[in-house]
């Protein structure tokens, strides 16, 4: 797959677009923006890293992502994101 066209609009005001490729044999993560724009990584284990910390499965060279920016888990054939915060209880 090609790498996305450079955005006319700033990124933040852009819609999060999701592609997903139904012929596609593996799960991949496509980076549309920043520093690794145009990289493409493989998902190959039921729990993936993403963040700029050297410890990351997937480590991204941008100040905008934090060290541990995104957990992703397999849920049987679909990846999902760990939710960023625990819930908190109001009193």
């Amino acid at each position: 797959m090609p790498p996305p066209e450079e955005p006319s609009t700033p990124l933040a005001a852009q819609p999060t677009m999701i592609y997903r490729d139904p012929n596609a044999a593996s799960a991949a993560v496509l980076v549309v923006g920043g520093n690794d724009r145009g990289r493409e990584f493989e998902l190959t284990s039921d729990e993936v890293t993403i963040g700029r910390g050297a410890d990351c499965d997937i480590v991204l060279a941008d100040i905008a992502v934090s060290r541990r920016h995104l957990v992703l888990f397999r849920d049987g054939v679909v990846f999902r994101p760990a939710t960023s915060a625990p819930a908190t209880a109001r009193p």
